[in-house]
């Protein structure tokens, strides 16, 4: 029996060693597979963020690119809007030159008009002075009859 108790000591002794030798192991796996919980949480963390920022990266490339749009169809109607206003500008510009042109025309006109009326005026003006003068004559030749 005291054989038996050295071979169970010795065996147990065996199995405390082996139980030693895993149990370091074990430990050292156990603290890897907290770290690796922790990373493997940080990185659904991290994927969760990703999948969120890739999301608001989305929806902002879609409004820049609504912008974009919007700001294409601002140029194109500013380049309209200004070849109207061109357009506008020069049908003015020559509206009031043919305002002026027929104003000049019409002025030439009334003076050319002004001075033969003038010249008529100075003419019968002469005409009625020189009856007057004639009627005068008359008069003092023969004078009227009720006097």
């Amino acid at each position: 029996m005291k054989r038996k108790e050295e071979r169970l000591e010795k065996d147990m002794a065996e199995v405390l060693l082996h139980n030693k030798r895993l149990t370091e192991p074990l430990q050292r796996v156990k603290e890897e597979v907290t770290e690796l919980q922790k990373q493997l949480a940080n990185y659904e963390k991290d994927k969760t963020s990703l999948a969120v920022g890739y999301t608001h990266n989305h929806r902002i490339e879609y409004m820049i690119f609504n912008y974009m749009v919007i700001i294409e169809k601002i140029g194109k109607w500013k380049i309209k809007v200004q070849v109207e206003l061109d357009d506008l500008y020069k049908k003015f510009t020559q509206a009031i030159q043919e305002v002026q042109q027929k104003s000049g025309f019409m002025n030439l006109l009334l003076e050319r008009k002004l001075g033969a009326l003038t010249n008529t005026l100075e003419k019968k003006e002469a005409q009625l002075n020189a009856l007057v003068v004639v009627t005068r004559k008359l008069e003092v030749c023969y004078p009227p009859w009720d006097t």
